[in-house]
Parts: C-alpha cells; structure tokens; sequence
C-alpha cells in the first residue's frame, strides 16, 4: 500500500499514478484483439457473434465492477487515513462475495445462453456460433469477479503495478492458446481459452491482494462489518454498470437491424478503438486514486485540484489518440481483423467518427471515475443514464434508420453522448456539492 503524498508535485503523483493502468488497459486491449484476428480468420457469423457475446459477458461485470467500486472507495479511504489492517479486511471480504456471485450468476448464463441470443434478432448461425463462446465464458464469472476487485483494490491502494503483471501474464497465455485452439476448434477455442485466462487472472490477484495489502483468508470475515458500507457506495455504480451495459446492449441492437455486415463492421472498429482510449482509461484510474484517498485524507480540494490538473494533460493525449484513429483508418487497419472488404471499408468510415469523440473520453474518464471512487457513485449513474437513453439510443436509431446514415449515423450519436457525459461530470466533480456529499459519507 502506498499513500498518496498530496504536497508533492503534482506532474509527478498524476504520472506515477497512470502509466501503469495505460500499459494495463493496453495489454487487456490487445487481447481482444488477439481474439478477433484469429475469430476473423473463421466468419462474419463468428465476428457477428463476438460482436454480441462480448456485451453480455460485460453486462454480468457490472456486479463486479460495482462492487469493485464499493470496495476501492473503502480501500481507498482507509489506506489515505493510515488504516492499513482494515483495507486489508475490506479487500478480502469483497472477494468472498465477488467470488460466490459470479459462480451462481455464471451458472444461471450458461444455462440460458440460447435464449440470450435469440433476443438480439440475430442468423441462426450467429446465434449458434455466440452460444458456443459464451457457455465457456459464463462458467469462468467468479474467477472474473475476483480479478475485477483485486486490480480495483489495488489500484486504490497505490499500487498500480502490480495489475500490469496480471495482464502481461494474461496476453502471453491468451496469445498461446487462441493460436492453437481456435483453427482447431473454430469460436468455442477461443471461449476455452479465455475460460483459463480469467482462472490466471484470479489467481494472481489473490497473490498480489496478500503480497501487497497482507491479505490472509481469516480477513474474509474480519471485513463484513463494511460490506453494508460498500453496499451502499456500490448500489448506484451497479445501477449505473447495468445501465451502461443494457445502454450498450440496445446500441448492438440497433447495429444487428443493420445486418451481419455492419455488426462485424462494428465490433471491428470497437475493438480498434478501444486501443484509443488507453490514456483515458489509465489517467481515469489515477483520478479515482487521488478523489478517494483525498477524501480519505480529509483534503477534497486539494484533491479537485489534482483530477483537473490530470484531465489537462488527458485532454491533451486524446487529441493524440485523434490523429491515431484517423491514420487507422485511412492506413486500412480493419483489413488485418474484417473478414470481408466491405466490412473493412465500413469499420474503416466509423473510425473517422471515433477521431471526433477523443477529447470527450479524456474528459469523461477522469471525472467519472473520480465520482465514483470518492463515493458520489449516484451522480455517476445519473451521467451514464441520461447520457444513454436521452443521446446515444434516440439520436443512434434516427441517424441510422429515419436519416438512413446507417452504422455511421450510430456512431455520430455515440459521439455525442460522450461530450454531454464529459461536461456533465467536470461540473458536478467541481461543484461544492461533491465536498459536502463525500466528507458526509464517512465509513463505520
């Protein structure tokens, strides 16, 4: 653990606090996309059922991401007051529920996996290609659970490193067994192999939750006294998850009304836009590290000043992201994952959309995740919220259908959905509401 020393300069702090996540989200990145090159190799079905698939396994996330969220905001607030035995507790008990809600919730997945994807209106044999992949998948949720909080507790804590061990040991294990098992065995290798990716996950993070925060199993218990705490912060950010998650869900719905083609066009361009977002994501880690342990601290403004000082130089680095979506695009980069030439063509086109929403993710990010790890996890969802259903899927399904722009037109409304979510959440971060509801809300 490591706390956060808010007198020293700030350049420093933001950078020691960021790079790690942006080499981690890179490593998690480039692993999907490990996945779509040798998933492309097969079929626009297999794509197209990736494409489908992927939103529902991260909308069961959204119980662990919350609670992850429950449990850095405790962690996070323990380890700024020198509290270093409860963390310690806190972190494990989080674990434990983690672990046994992902097992039912996996369970229950598997079992209903045709259904899942007979709502989505997809070919038969997208749908048969998908049940394949997620089945695996599912069983795998309460080893995805526990890697979820350990690197959100880590993180928390200060140490940013370790996750970044996790994904590297992930890629190379992932790399290996997606080259031998998918040409053998088509899009349920690739479940298999993510199945025993998510089981390495786990396992060293449990390894690193005792190296660094001293975590033992008798701690599992020590820390129960909190979970209604946790509870508490996490309700609004498993509402918010969900939201976001079924948001994104009735998104892919849209695009599937479009056909196979756009779909495979669209989780290619996801998937290479989420290479994009590597310094948001990283810069976003570390602004909820210093809003939640500022709190922690009793020191608010001093923790205001830091976040908007770390969403300069974010601003800063999406603009560079900018440029990078366009040279993807223009320099034929969906070729090397899209089966066909007119997916690529079209994955191609949405990429030059994706260039315009970077500065708004540089924004968004760092606020957001400041919201929510200092514990104002309301205001988060509210943002997600509005910023899903009264922009992204109105806006999406007019441009696409009634204007007839097509997958292109429900980029557009993506765009705009992230500036609205941006702006919103740099007012509320900065407003002196967030000081008052968060001092307010103390630990037991």
């Amino acid at each position: 653990m490591e706390r956060i020393d808010f007198d020293a300069p700030v350049r420093r702090t933001v950078l020691r606090l960021s790079w790690p996540p942006f080499l981690d989200y890179l490593l998690n990145t480039l692993y999907t996309l490990v996945d779509l090159y040798f998933v492309g190799k097969l079929s626009s079905a297999a794509v197209g059922a990736l494409g489908v698939a992927w939103p529902v396994n991260f909308t069961a996330q959204a119980f662990f991401m919350a609670l992850g969220v429950g449990a850095a905001a405790a962690v996070s607030r323990h380890v700024g007051a020198g509290r270093f035995r409860r963390a310690a507790q806190a972190a494990a008990s989080s674990s434990l529920v983690q672990a046994l809600a992902g097992l039912g919730m996996g369970l229950l997945a598997a079992a209903l996996a045709r259904p899942i994807f007979g709502l989505f209106g997809v070919s038969e044999e997208v749908a048969r290609e998908g049940v394949a992949y997620l089945v695996p998948a599912a069983l795998a949720w309460w080893a995805r659970g526990l890697y979820i909080n350990a690197t959100y507790v880590l993180r928390a804590s200060g140490e940013v490193k370790l996750p970044l061990f996790i994904s590297a040991a992930s890629l190379l294990l992932g790399f290996g067994l997606d080259a031998l098992l998918i040409p053998k065995l088509g899009i349920r290798g690739a479940g298999y192999a993510w199945f025993s990716v998510t089981l390495l996950q786990a396992l060293l993070g449990l390894v690193f939750l005792a190296k660094a925060l001293r975590v033992k199993p008798k701690d599992a218990f020590g820390g129960f006294g909190e979970l209604p705490w946790m509870a508490r912060v996490a309700a609004p950010s498993f509402a918010e998850n969900v939201t976001q998650r079924l948001g994104f869900l009735g998104f892919v719905r849209i695009v599937t009304g479009l056909g196979t083609q756009a779909l495979a066009a669209h989780i290619v361009a996801v998937r290479i836009e989420s290479l994009s977002f590597m310094p948001g994501i990283g810069l976003g880690n570390a602004a909820g590290a210093l809003a939640g342990q500022g709190v922690g601290a009793k020191l608010p403004r001093k923790a205001q000043g830091h976040v908007n000082s770390l969403v300069k130089l974010a601003l800063l680095l999406m603009l560079g992201m900018s440029g990078f979506m366009v040279l993807a695009s223009v320099g034929g980069l969906p070729k090397l994952f899209a089966p066909e030439p007119e997916v690529a063509s079209l994955a191609s086109a949405v990429l030059l959309v994706a260039a315009l929403e970077q500065p708004a993710f540089g924004m968004m990010a760092p606020y957001q995740w400041a919201l929510r790890v200092s514990g104002w996890t309301e205001a988060a969802w509210a943002i997600t919220a509005a910023g899903l259903f009264l922009i992204r899927l109105p806006l999406g399904f007019a441009l696409a259908y009634w204007a007839g722009w097509g997958l292109v037109g429900a980029w557009v409304a993506g765009v705009a959905d992230w500036y609205a979510r941006g702006l919103a959440a740099m007012a509320l971060f900065n407003s002196k509401a967030w000081v008052r509801r968060v001092m307010a809300r103390t630990l037991p």
